[in-house]
């Protein structure tokens, strides 16, 4: 009865949630921050617990992910956490009047001073990226070149990440975020004009982002690069359209590209034992931590009651708790002398603090947020620059499906990036910026 039940709520309810986006004026084949969010959604914390489930990805399934009842649990809570979303989205369109959306029917084109200003920023992203490569002692990606998928590779990733000395959040939002921005905004300006000096910018930022995207041998990153690349080319030549063919080019491009990594980088022994791999960490390497979070609380650990909140520059005499940490060590307690971590979607951090309370509260919280700054953003004028910020949000928000809601309660990266985006537009147009106000969409 059980497994039943399961496989109905599993495969109907996404019908449900598309059909009712629509009705709010968000059709799933549209581009928008609340659909990239729901989409990524079911594809980051929802669409795995079928194999899971099911027991058809023996990886997980030995590594204890074996009680259908808690992944039936699981499936519950993304349920909930997905309705709560849209409750928020709902109550920002409809309670709090925000439909006032711009289309992109009308892109203006890049001016000189913007150029200038991206090409500056290329300079600096590609300084602050030398910098932070000289404080690294290796570089993963070479380390795997030349010894493949070895201890001293996954020591190496995790001395350029979790256990880098220095405040990497600072080098990784110029590195990673900022110059994704300036990627997306060159390819969006040379879309638009076919200019062969606008294609030989955006290809100097590709190259220096996917570098940067690939150097920790992460796959995530350099993926998210084309996936906004897409995105950029469905809103500038497609209007806000989802590009189809496009989409089905890019997933065969994507796996073809995966598997080789997999196969050179990771150890697999061959092209099916890669798209196993691919397949297992894509769909449910973002789902199964949430598993081990509902055996880990609160029968092993009491709630946190706010206690894995930041607490940023150390100003409250409290230690965050280092919950991802925690859950790793407690789910593999060997020592291999890498600081790992065990994030998932979002819920799973609302149930280590308040339990089923915070499942039920703040998925509504955060969807008017981010309903909320969905709106503010899509008043600035349509141009390249904004396009880059706008297809950045949608990446950035889409984490809540893989990782904990805690780092948006004092967004750094939002605030620094839109800070960075006001004075670019500033600096271009005079101090000026424009806004859109026009009929609701």
């Amino acid at each position: 009865m059980l497994d039943i039940l399961f496989v109905v709520l599993f495969f109907i309810f996404p019908f449900i949630v598309f059909k009712y986006m629509d009705t709010i004026g968000h059709n799933i084949f549209s581009i928008s921050v609340p659909v990239f969010l729901i989409i990524s959604m079911f594809v980051y914390a929802y669409s795995g617990l079928l194999p899971l489930y099911f027991g058809w990805d023996e990886y997980r399934y030995n590594m204890g992910v074996q009680d259908r009842a808690l992944i039936f649990q699981v499936l519950i809570f993304s349920i909930i956490s997905i309705v709560g979303l849209l409750a928020g989205f709902t109550y920002a369109k409809v309670v709090l009047k925000m439909n006032n959306f711009q289309k992109f029917d009308y892109i203006r084109q890049i001016s000189r001073k913007e150029l200038f200003v991206l090409v500056g920023l290329i300079g600096f992203c590609f300084f602050v990226l030398f910098v932070y490569l000289s404080k690294v002692p290796t570089i993963a990606l070479f380390v795997a070149f030349s010894e493949g998928a070895s201890s001293n590779s996954q020591l190496a990733r995790s001395m350029m990440g979790n256990d880098f000395n220095g405040k990497y959040h600072w080098y990784s939002l110029i590195m990673h975020d900022l110059f994704n921005i300036v990627t997306f905004a060159l390819f969006s300006a040379f879309l638009l004009t076919k200019r062969k000096i606008l294609f030989f910018f955006f290809l100097v930022a590709f190259l220096g982002s996917s570098f940067a995207a690939v150097m920790a041998t992460e796959k995530s990153p350099f993926a998210q690069i084309l996936i906004g690349l897409l995105l950029v080319y469905g809103i500038t030549l497609l209007k806000g359209k989802i590009p189809i063919k496009a989409t089905i080019i890019f997933l065969i491009v994507l796996f073809a590209s995966l598997t080789t990594f997999y196969i050179f980088f990771m150890g697999s022994a061959d092209i099916f034992s890669a798209f196993v791999s691919i397949f297992s960490r894509a769909l449910a390497g973002s789902i199964q931590p949430a598993y081990h979070y509902l055996e880990f609380f609160p029968h092993h650990q009491d709630f946190l009651m706010g206690r894995s909140f930041p607490n940023p520059g150390g100003i409250l005499p409290i230690e965050p708790y280092k919950m991802t940490i925690e859950v790793m060590n407690w789910v593999d307690p060997n020592d291999y002398g890498i600081v790992g971590t065990m994030p998932t979607v979002f819920w799973a951090e609302a149930y280590a603090n308040f339990g089923i309370f915070g499942i039920l509260f703040l998925p509504f919280i955060i969807g008017v947020i981010v309903y909320l700054v969905y709106y503010f953003i899509d008043k600035i004028e349509n141009t390249p620059i904004k396009i880059g910020f706008f297809v950045w949000l949608m990446q950035h928000f889409k984490k809540l499906s893989i990782t904990g809601f805690s780092d948006f309660l004092i967004d750094f990266y939002l605030i620094m990036l839109l800070f960075i985006l006001i004075l670019v537009i500033a600096f271009a147009n005079r101090l000026k910026i424009k806004y859109y106000k026009g009929k609701i969409n």
